[in-house]
């Protein structure tokens, strides 16, 4: 949201749509529970091994919005997995996606004085999203091993539809950068940072 106001403000000249993805964890009758199979937007079937990986359900039906405006670029920022800072530490955020806009993504970074870092989406890790009764697991229980990778993996079964004129996506993985826990350094303060926020808006200056 404050990238857009931002990139407004600024007068870019782009055309930039912004889809607000939000979940809360919120106990009820009708809560998702372990076990739930879901239908996303797309058509894709969900297995919910865990309920605590939302995050990644709102943001698949997020993305298959998006594809059908048609973008040229489809970029995704989220606070999605532990397994970032576990990677990373608290200062930098991971980069996902598709090769050139990944250097565009590091670009921008890099401009604004921000600290992104491309990480890998491995194909044999694609196991782990594998399930018995549904297209996708939205991830695998016990398993500790590129959390970050799969949950991008997860993302891209749905940024992707395989037709082959899907926009170029780029995924930020934020969540370890997001929260700063040290002292104020720079323009950060404690506390909540908005990392991503100078990224976001240097990328869109770029691609004008």
């Amino acid at each position: 949201l404050a990238a857009i106001v931002a990139i407004a403000s600024l007068g870019l000249n782009i055309e930039v749509t912004s889809i607000m993805c939000l979940a809360e964890n919120m106990p009820s009758a009708t809560a998702t529970r372990p076990g739930d199979v879901i239908t996303s937007l797309s058509g894709k079937t969900i297995e919910v091994t865990n309920t605590d990986a939302e995050g990644r359900l709102v943001l698949a039906d997020g993305i298959t919005h998006g594809l059908g405006l048609k973008p040229d670029y489809l970029v995704d920022i989220a606070t999605l997995t532990g397994a970032i800072s576990v990677a990373l530490g608290g200062r930098l955020f991971g980069v996902f996606g598709d090769e050139e806009i990944v250097a565009e993504g590091l670009a921008a970074s890099r401009t604004a004085g921000e600290d992104g870092w491309h990480l890998p989406m491995p194909a044999h890790l694609d196991e782990m999203l594998a399930s018995e009764v549904a297209d996708y697991a939205n991830t695998k229980n016990g398993n500790s091993f590129g959390g970050s990778s799969v949950g991008a993996l997860f993302l891209e079964k749905f940024a992707k539809s395989g037709s082959g004129d899907e926009p170029k996506w780029l995924h930020l993985d934020i969540a370890g950068a997001a929260w700063n826990t040290e002292g104020p350094r720079g323009v950060t303060p404690k506390g909540a940072t908005g990392i991503g926020i100078r990224t976001l808006v240097q990328l869109a200056e770029n691609l004008q």
